[in-house]
């Protein structure tokens, strides 16, 4: 944290950024790739040797899905080394879907069907509920602060509106329909600025003083976007 904040300091820092940044211990799940033997060398090494950015997701108590889950089903299928999930939402006027695929030998996630298709999509999806967004619970970022002791600090993670809007669509869709509907797509940013900033105000009142990494910038930079939509 000195080196953030620009204070004197006994050695560079070094981070392996997402190696050690996530937690990778193992478990039995087969589509995490670190549970493989070739990986737990640097696995060790990562905390052993550098210092770490851990970055912690944020749990949200009280808060209310305002229906969602009745309108939301998801169900899961497997196809040799393949995961699939399906996710359908019953919005006003017609269903959304998206279908995603993990394979057991990859760290990704491919979103081979996105939720959002075209400027329809966008009108039935801003007619569905808004969850509410509930009470930060700083009891467990503060023990994932201390569980990581000095061995690093800790990296509240979060994704602007951009970055969740752009994420429902496939990234040809998303640069198209924002740059020729802006006044469409800006109240599909709208709709989540009004969950997001809420959570920024209380992640900074009440877990002050940490790093933050939030992302979503790069979606409304060039080459994607005009300098006059970012």
């Amino acid at each position: 944290l000195a080196t953030f904040q620009g204070k004197p300091v006994d050695r560079p820092a070094v981070s392996f950024y997402e190696i050690g940044g996530w937690k990778m211990d193992k478990d039995d799940d087969e589509f995490t790739v670190w549970n493989d033997p070739s990986w737990r060398p640097l696995v060790k090494m990562a905390h052993e040797e550098t210092d770490i950015i851990r970055m912690v997701g944020l749990r949200w108590d009280g808060g209310n899905d305002s229906g969602m889950a009745e309108l939301t089903r998801e169900e899961t299928w497997r196809e040799g080394k393949s995961s699939f999930t399906r996710i359908t939402i019953k919005a006003p006027g017609k269903t959304l879907t998206s279908v995603m695929r993990r394979d057991t030998d990859v760290q990704t996630t491919w979103v081979i069907e996105h939720l959002l298709k075209n400027t329809e999509d966008i009108k039935a999806y801003l007619g569905l509920p808004e969850p509410t967004v509930g009470e930060l619970d700083v009891k467990a970022l503060l023990a994932e602060e201390q569980a990581v002791g000095d061995a690093g600090i800790v990296s509240v993670e979060m994704s602007d509106p951009i970055c969740v809007a752009a994420g429902l669509f496939s990234m040809e869709e998303y640069t198209v329909i924002a740059l020729t509907e802006p006044v469409l797509f800006h109240r599909l940013l709208e709709r989540f600025a009004r969950r997001l900033f809420p959570q920024c105000q209380q992640i900074a009142e009440k877990f002050p003083g940490r790093l933050w990494r939030i992302c979503g910038s790069e979606y409304a930079s060039e080459p994607y976007l005009p300098p006059r939509l970012y």
